[in-house]
């Protein structure tokens, strides 16, 4: 990195001497110095601190900014401008992208509360006796929902009812988010329950393999993609920076291939010797 940044400014300067302002650029650099003050709120002391950190002066981070400047404008005259992207490129590269980073999928997260047929005690609720556990557990299910019309907390009522997992239980019938279509039964009947809901609604009883559920919807994503009109720009302005990128990197490997670099071993060691001072100096 080092060797090419050398490379670039000795080029830069060698071919766009005659066509840059000193007054201009040092004018520019200067305003890039402001921009780094301004960056910790004016405050010169701290600015100062951090660049000493940086093993720079002033005057190194000046004449910094004005290489950077040089070689920015060799770079941009080197480089050219870039023929552009097509439509079917664009769109190729949409289909590429579309599943990874412009789809999302649906989601919803509920509360539930589980009563497992299985475990409900044939016996009298509400003075009424049943024959079945079924029976039983529809009844307490008709009976939790007049509750919670009336106004009752469901997280409660879940916590005292529920046979569902423990650790939901205890969140008051809380599930994690699920994406859509991963529920195994006996619980995929709540993600088709959910389709038909609104957020906050309550429905049940719903009927499933043994088990009595009442469910409050909480949340709900719809699966949804971008379309490619929606995401064109955004896909036009990587195509084009990753076009510069490879034009960038093929004008560095030609500089260094043109150069005849010698030492460069002494040269590695000097930047990692000149790093591990830094480093010691920030800590």
């Amino acid at each position: 990195s080092k060797t090419a940044d050398a490379l670039l400014y000795e080029q830069a300067r060698k071919q766009a001497a005659s066509s840059i302002n000193e007054d201009a650029l040092d004018k520019a650099a200067q305003a890039e110095v402001n921009k780094f003050i301004a960056n910790y709120r004016g405050n010169l002391p701290e600015a100062n601190r951090v660049l000493e950190g940086m093993g720079m002066s002033w005057r190194r981070f000046h004449d910094y900014q004005k290489k950077l400047l040089w070689t920015q404008y060799y770079i941009s005259q080197e480089l050219g401008t870039q023929e552009p992207v097509t439509h079917s490129e664009l769109l190729n590269k949409y289909n590429e992208m579309k599943d990874e980073y412009f789809t999302q999928t649906g989601q919803i997260q509920f509360r539930l509360i589980d009563i497992a047929i299985d475990k409900v005690e044939v016996g009298q609720i509400s003075g009424t006796t049943f024959d079945t556990p079924k029976q039983a557990a529809l009844k307490l299910a008709a009976e939790l929902l007049v509750r919670i019309k009336e106004g009752q907390d469901f997280g409660e009522l879940a916590k005292r009812y529920s046979n569902d997992a423990p650790h939901r239980v205890a969140e008051g019938g809380l599930w994690a988010p699920v994406t859509t279509g991963s529920l195994a039964p006996p619980h995929d009947v709540l993600e088709r329950a959910a389709q038909k809901m609104e957020v906050g609604e309550v429905s049940g009883p719903i009927e499933a393999d043994g088990h009595i559920f009442i469910m409050k919807l909480e949340s709900k994503q719809e699966a949804s993609c971008k379309t490619f009109e929606d995401v064109q720009p955004q896909i036009e302005a990587q195509m084009q920076l990753q076009r510069r990128k490879a034009a960038l990197d093929e004008l560095i490997n030609r500089l260094i291939r043109q150069a005849n670099i010698a030492d460069m071993d002494t040269f590695i060691d000097f930047c990692v010797e000149t790093a591990y001072r830094r480093s010691m100096k920030m800590r």
